[in-house]
């Protein structure tokens, strides 16, 4: 989730790991899917030097994708970027919001 900042920054305010039931591919909680946080979401797949570079690019690409779309979109303040890692770790995005996912995000980051 991308907040834009007094700054005129773009800041994550945290990210939300959705993983499917083994054997599915739905990630939606609605349909049987878990939210884990990014350390617990990719932490089988990678070491720590690698997650740390995973959540590096991440934040890059949503403050790169957030820049874009607000110049499409001006006085939108807050971005929900879906994006999903494939076998590689390599970064698909898959929509774009305007609403937010705040409490889910509050609840997961226990804020």
């Amino acid at each position: 989730m991308m907040r834009k900042q007094h700054s005129g920054n773009w800041f994550n305010e945290g990210f939300v790991g959705r993983a499917a039931q083994p054997g599915k591919i739905v990630t939606n909680i609605r349909s049987g899917g878990t939210a884990l946080s990014i350390d617990d979401l990719i932490r089988p797949y990678v070491n720590e030097r690698s997650k740390r570079k995973i959540i590096a690019s991440l934040n890059q690409l949503g403050q790169s994708v957030s820049d874009k779309l607000e110049r499409l979109y001006p006085g939108i303040f807050l971005f929900g970027i879906d994006i999903g890692l494939d076998q590689n770790m390599k970064p698909w995005i898959i929509e774009v919001n305007t609403t937010s996912a705040r409490q889910r995000l509050s609840k997961l980051l226990g804020c």
